[in-house]
């Protein structure tokens, strides 16, 4: 789902980031049958920046 909103650096493959907002990403979830909170996603995102 994500593969079309995602860029990436070219320095450093393992940098990586979406061009949606949480409130986008639920939504695209939702449309896909996953219901989630928008404060589950930027748990997520959070959680992702700090490893």
């Amino acid at each position: 789902m994500l593969e079309r909103h995602t860029a990436g650096s070219r320095m450093d493959e393992s940098v990586k980031w979406a061009n949606l907002k949480g409130h986008e990403i639920a939504r695209l979830l939702g449309h896909e049958g996953i219901e989630v909170s928008v404060t589950v996603i930027d748990y997520i995102f959070e959680e992702t920046q700090l490893s």
